[in-house]
């Protein structure tokens, strides 16, 4: 418990530098492009878990008008800053402050679920897992979009400039609390629950970082 409450307090503490950072280290446009690449793959009641501050919650709102995005967090700044941003955008979400390890909606709530860059903080990333399932419906898709190569945190010596005073901060931090795990552990305990990868695309951030988005279905 105390790790989650710092995970949440990291996170709370930079909230309103969130955007400014992932707009200039170029990982909203690449996350963007994610939900371009696999917009096809969704549709109607989706659930994107850990948020942030909603730039894939919505851009799925943007993308496909139909759909009914829900949005939730375990950071309560992150989803104020969310709200703020899909008003400004013009776009629908529904915001909730909740945790992965109890999710309040009932089973077989959402057509597709969707996660990014969450696996890293899950604590027990198999029950995080068996919980996505639990409220994706059959024949539902879970998609998780990761990093891979080499991340911009592990270079912020180099990169200064990016980052005030708070984000150095929250960087240090985090660096103590990342539980990593590779894609191709994340494929092998989706395997073992009978969730079967059947897309993947990818998205460039700069030439040696970039994300990866995986659809699941079972």
């Amino acid at each position: 418990m105390a790790t989650k409450n710092k995970i949440k307090e990291a996170y709370d503490s930079i909230a309103y530098d969130y955007d400014d950072y992932m707009e200039k280290t170029n990982h909203a446009k690449a996350q963007r492009e994610i939900i371009e690449l696999l917009h096809e793959e969704i549709w109607g009641s989706v659930l994107d878990i850990g948020t942030g501050t909603s730039i894939i919650a919505a851009s799925i709102a943007r993308k496909i008008p139909d759909s009914e995005v829900t949005a939730i967090d375990i950071s309560e700044r992150m989803i104020e800053q969310g709200k703020r941003n899909t008003r400004r955008a013009g776009v629908d979400v529904n915001f909730y402050v909740d945790d992965i390890e109890g999710l309040l909606f009932p089973d077989n709530s959402f057509d597709v679920v969707i996660c990014c860059l969450g696996m890293l903080w899950f604590i027990d990333k198999e029950e995080a897992l068996k919980e996505m399932m639990r409220v994706c419906k059959m024949g539902g898709k879970i998609i998780l979009i990761e990093e891979k190569g080499e991340t911009l945190r592990s270079k912020i010596g180099t990169k200064k400039p990016l980052f005030n005073e708070r984000l150095l901060r929250f960087f240090l931090k985090i660096e103590e609390l990342e539980t990593p795990i590779s894609l191709g552990e994340i494929e092998e305990k989706m395997n073992k629950l009978s969730y079967e990868l059947t897309k993947k695309v990818d998205a460039e951030i700069d030439k040696n970082h970039g994300f990866i988005g995986m659809v699941f279905e079972a």
